[in-house]
């Protein structure tokens, strides 16, 4: 009896550590998935929560952040152009942003900094005017990420060219 005391022990404060302290892989995963929720536009929305959704956005993305896309000549540098980027796209309402398969690597720099790759297939989903279809396109996105004071931010995008559409 006094044995599975110390294991029952030993598996719940694992499961305390685990939760309250989660590891810099759980925290960027979550930052993710908190990116592509702020880029989906539900159908109907206040003005307030378009504010709302691009403030969360910002929180995620370092000043001086850079998205580039291959097969564009123009990048978006900079918070304040990437914050008011994703404004316009929350004017298409319909729209549904999920990240597939996130694969994360974590490096520690030469000058101490912690850096994060992530790698994972964006697939947008877009309502068709009529309602009864949507397009569906995917994209590889390889990301950058850094640890700052306020947390792991994001810093560099690069989105590949379209992988696939599928209208539905």
């Amino acid at each position: 009896m006094r044995r599975w005391s110390f294991v029952i022990l030993i598996v719940l404060l694992a499961a305390v550590v685990w939760w309250f302290f989660p590891t810099d892989e759980r925290r960027i995963r979550a930052a993710c998935r908190d990116i592509a929720d702020t880029l989906t536009v539900p159908p109907t929305e206040a003005d307030i929560d378009r504010v709302m959704r691009s403030a969360r956005l910002a929180k995620h993305l370092t000043l001086d952040i850079v998205i580039e896309a291959e097969g564009l000549d123009q990048r978006l540098d900079g918070r304040d152009i990437v914050v008011g980027v994703a404004g316009r796209i929350a004017s298409l309402p319909g729209l549904t942003v999920s990240l597939g398969d996130i694969a994360i690597t974590v490096e520690e720099q030469p000058a101490g900094e912690l850096v994060a790759t992530v790698k994972t297939t964006a697939t947008v989903r877009r309502a068709a005017a009529s309602g009864s279809t949507e397009d569906v396109e995917s994209r590889d996105v390889s990301m950058t990420w850094r640890k700052t004071p306020d947390g792991w931010q994001l810093s560099h995008a690069v989105i590949t060219e379209l992988r696939a559409i599928t209208p539905q």
